[in-house]
């Protein structure tokens, strides 16, 4: 079973997972399961705001995408051996 986890972004839009999304000074914050972390990415709005969205969100809004939350690419898994 999988369970979400937390995600979050600081000021300067750094990505941020699991206890480090916790931290107070993030600005935004979302959760979200382990296999959805390839297709979120951190973006500033036109007004300098901090969002957690995917790309094609960013891309619709007119959003710069700032980084990519790191992901696994599921070689360690277990339905993989």
């Amino acid at each position: 079973m999988s369970w979400k986890m937390a995600i979050a972004a600081t000021s300067e839009g750094m990505p941020l997972i699991g206890a480090d999304a916790c931290r107070r000074d993030t600005v935004a914050r979302d959760y979200v399961y382990p296999s959805q972390f390839a297709f979120r990415v951190t973006a500033r709005d036109g007004d300098g705001q901090v969002h957690i969205c995917t790309r094609t969100t960013a891309a619709l809004m007119g959003w710069e995408v700032l980084y990519a939350f790191p992901c696994s690419d599921g070689s360690r898994s277990v339905r993989r051996r």
